[in-house]
């Protein structure tokens, strides 16, 4: 090889070894992760109070095991009836009623559990855990992000209808008022 290539094979794999450097790095480097929120909740807690909810999760325990291995069944029993070669629907619909009822039977027993401790704390205390509480009771809605330059669906509805009108779309238009409606003409291409 001559010199020149040798010069440029060279730098060549710099670069890339660089390259690889930097693409490992970001794949590593990420932000740290925000605490879980009953982690932030915890810290400001006192003691005590944290000292009531562990006490009273002892307490419930013993309840609530009994409910989990049923469940666990349950889950097992459902998932060889729905992989099964042929499937019984109503086996399915049997276990699919037992487990509502089942999960009714938890529910109420976080409910009762959660009504516990609350019944044991100040108010400041309670207020602090609120909001995490409701959330693990009923969960928490999914809020979709807007992203930058996304049309609503507002918009995107009377951009169909505007379509519409310019023959764009040759079907009826959607959601639009029924009296806003426009009788559609046939396609010209077919013979009556």
């Amino acid at each position: 090889m001559s010199r020149p290539m040798k010069i440029v094979f060279t730098a060549s794999i710099i670069l890339n070894v660089l390259f690889l450097g930097i693409a490992a790095g970001g794949m590593f480097h990420h932000e740290p992760r925000e605490m879980p929120p009953w982690e932030k909740a915890k810290e400001t807690l006192a003691p005590e109070t944290i000292e009531v909810i562990k006490s009273t999760f002892k307490e419930k325990k013993e309840e609530i095991v009994p409910l989990f291995k049923e469940a666990s069944q349950k889950k097992s029993a459902m998932k060889e009836v729905i992989t099964a070669p042929e499937m019984d629907g109503d086996a399915y619909d049997a276990l699919a009623e037992e487990l509502k009822i089942l999960n009714g039977k938890l529910m109420d027993h976080r409910i009762s559990s959660i009504k516990a401790i609350f019944a044991g704390l100040p108010q400041e205390e309670r207020a602090k855990i609120a909001d995490h509480t409701v959330e693990k009771l009923l969960g928490k809605p999914p809020r979709p992000e807007k992203r930058e330059g996304m049309r609503s669906h507002k918009t995107r509805r009377f951009d169909s209808e505007r379509m519409h009108k310019k023959g764009a779309i040759d079907a009826a238009p959607g959601r639009m008022p029924f009296e806003a409606r426009e009788p559609l003409d046939p396609p010209a291409n077919q013979a009556e």
